[in-house]
């Protein structure tokens, strides 16, 4: 059984600093990478796709008219991959308590 203080170390590491850097206190860098490369997969998808948009958004609002052209759909997108990332980065903390208890 570890103790309660190491147990909150591992927790606050997953949850302050980064998802998954819990993991490597606790001797378990396989899982750690895992939880990692999961969160950085939805941070750069999340990225691109902002970086793609916003190319589209400037251009529009530099038209003469100043039309903002809405697409709902990349708008859905994005805050899913937002949600998406909370979600990793909670359960990576969630994962790291369980292991460390």
């Amino acid at each position: 059984m570890k103790t309660r203080s190491k147990t909150m170390t591992v927790v606050a590491l997953s949850l302050l600093v980064f998802p998954g850097s819990g993991h490597f206190v606790l001797g378990r860098a396989g899982r750690g990478l895992i939880w990692i490369a999961v969160f950085l997969l939805v941070l750069i998808a999340l990225l691109v796709l902002f970086a793609l948009n916003l190319g589209n958004l400037t251009s529009s609002m530099m038209s003469p008219t100043g039309d903002v052209p809405v697409d709902v759909r990349q708008i859905t997108i994005m805050a899913c991959l937002g949600l998406s990332s909370f979600l990793v980065w909670g359960l990576a903390g969630l994962d790291a308590y369980w292991l460390a208890r």
